[in-house]
């Protein structure tokens, strides 16, 4: 019989699940980012050309799903995971308990609380209307559990959201509870409940302070998964992630300061230990270079077996481990032996 542990939600590497989905595509942009956003990927395969597309908003508008919406996410995310992954993705929570963590108020002492004022509500409301009114379509790009893909499917991060309001829960008489909860989209809860997902460090990512900051840890979070040093290009970073600055010079500072964010925090195969913007071998251009440390997660040999102590972020990183090329898996094992083997060497 499998027992969970108990999960602090101070601790860093306290993880939430993501539909798979989304955390491969850079959904989320920054708040300069304006209006619909198009990412494409082409490949080949069989010797014709494919093209997976992924537009997040709507042709005429102004609004976009960015950072802010991000931290949001996964704090309902988190929500809904620790009350029981309802099948109807309801969450249950308040204003004052989501902000709070968002601004880093859920350690204030016994008895006390932090009153927020009227434009804190208010900018919570708008970014619940992004998450319930801001729509992503996948063509060619959504991947159900079983390999296959979708042609086409469309929906948003939540699909309803209630927030409390005091005057006028008086005039109706409606219970605190009853009032305040939110909807995850169904195509998101059937895919993480199908385990087709991607666990997330949920704390790593609110706590971050910058919203480039949170866009490349998703980016590395999931591209480093079977990798321990990455290089990318500026030029070609700032076309990934549709960033609006003109010129080259504050574009190097905003990446500087990233990476200094981003240095030492965990992802779900390790730690960040080196993340730097570095002048490339031409000399003239530059790229963002990152390494990744060998503390990787240790992954249970079994989950079935009777009587073992198996919490749900090994088994969300287990299954994360099973959607990897069996290459990489092979990779990710040996660095783990590697790694057991010296702490073995250590006790002795």
């Amino acid at each position: 019989m499998l027992r969970e542990k108990v999960r602090d939600e101070t601790d860093p590497r306290s993880i939430v699940p993501s539909d798979i989905n989304l955390e491969k595509w850079n959904i989320f942009g920054t708040k300069n980012s304006r209006g619909l956003r198009i990412l494409k990927r082409e490949f080949q395969l069989n010797g014709k050309k494919q093209i997976q597309m992924v537009r997040v908003g709507l042709e005429g508008s102004t609004q976009t799903l960015t950072a802010e919406e991000a931290k949001i996410f996964y704090l309902l995310l988190d929500l809904w995971d620790k009350n029981g992954r309802s099948a109807e993705g309801t969450v249950y929570g308040s204003f004052r308990q989501i902000f709070g963590r968002l601004q880093g108020h859920t350690a204030l002492p016994a008895g006390q609380k932090k009153r927020y004022g009227t434009w804190q509500r208010k900018w919570f409301s708008e970014k619940l209307n992004r998450l319930m009114s801001i729509p992503i379509v996948f063509e060619a790009a959504y991947r159900n559990k079983d390999g296959t893909t979708r042609d086409l499917e469309s929906f948003t991060l939540l699909s309803k959201a209630t927030l409390f309001e005091r005057n006028k829960a008086s005039n109706t008489k409606q219970l605190y509870f009853d009032l305040s909860h939110f909807t995850i989209h169904p195509v998101i809860v059937k895919s993480i409940l199908e385990k087709n997902m991607k666990p997330i460090l949920v704390n790593v990512v609110t706590g971050l302070k910058k919203d480039l900051s949170i866009i490349l840890y998703r980016h590395l979070d999931i591209i480093m998964a079977d990798k321990t040093h990455f290089e990318r290009m500026v030029d070609d970073l700032k076309e990934e992630f549709g960033l609006v600055i003109a010129r080259k010079d504050n574009v190097l500072r905003e990446l500087r300061e990233c990476c200094a964010e981003l240095e030492g925090v965990d992802v779900t195969t390790g730690r960040i230990i080196y993340c730097r913007v570095e002048k490339a071998v031409d000399g003239r251009n530059w790229k963002v270079v990152v390494r990744k440390g060998k503390q990787l997660p240790q992954l249970p040999a079994k989950l079935s077996t009777e009587g073992s102590v198996v919490s749900r972020e090994e088994e969300e990183l287990m299954e994360f481990y099973r959607t990897l090329d069996p290459e990489k898996r092979v990779l990710i094992d040996s660095r783990r032996d590697t790694i057991e083997i010296g702490r073995a060497s250590c006790r002795e």
